[in-house]
């Protein structure tokens, strides 16, 4: 008999290490309960919140757990594996799963009068990659708007020009 409960865990992909950032848990019971739920962070990241919590859910109902999350410590430029495992009452393991993030190392630029942190590549690359994105799809929508606008002109010159032939067919009838 397995337990009927899911989970899922959402997080951005690039976080600058030093961050604070949102981790969203989402639970979603099949079967009335009491389950324990744990967040695993790596070493070098600190939730601001207890990271384990027990909650009593009823069937089909769906809960949603937001924590901030610290990339502190000793973090290097590199990957690393966040995990959420959910135990019934018993201690079983009723549902897991797991998600990556990466940390970039910020670029820090200290002045007299100022500090300034410049974005790594990575997130910068992510960036323009979204907004060129954005920007083809505007190029792409307005570009058949320009070719159905077109036609439509096209076809309402013919549609005069039909008319004045129409038009001087009828005079010259009448003549």
């Amino acid at each position: 008999m397995t337990p009927g409960v899911s989970v899922s865990i959402e997080n951005p992909p690039h976080v600058d290490k030093g961050d604070l950032f949102n981790l969203k848990v989402r639970l979603k019971a099949e079967r009335s309960g009491s389950y324990n739920i744990d967040l695993k962070l790596p070493e070098g990241f600190e939730g601001r919140e207890r990271t384990s919590r027990e909650v009593v859910v009823e069937e089909g109902q769906e809960m949603e757990y937001d924590l901030d999350v610290d990339a502190t410590g000793y973090l290097g430029d590199e990957e690393y594996d966040l995990g959420v495992k959910v135990r019934d009452n018993r201690g079983l393991t009723a549902s897991e799963n797991r998600s990556i993030i990466k940390v970039d190392e910020p670029m820090i630029i200290r002045t007299p009068l100022l500090v300034v942190k410049v974005p790594s590549i990575n997130r910068i690359k992510d960036n323009l990659k979204g907004a060129q994105e954005k920007l083809f799809s505007i190029v792409n929508t307005t570009t058949h708007i320009i070719y159905a606008s077109t036609w439509a002109w096209v076809f309402l010159i013919l549609m005069l020009l039909f008319t004045a032939y129409l038009y001087s067919m009828w005079k010259r009838g009448r003549s």
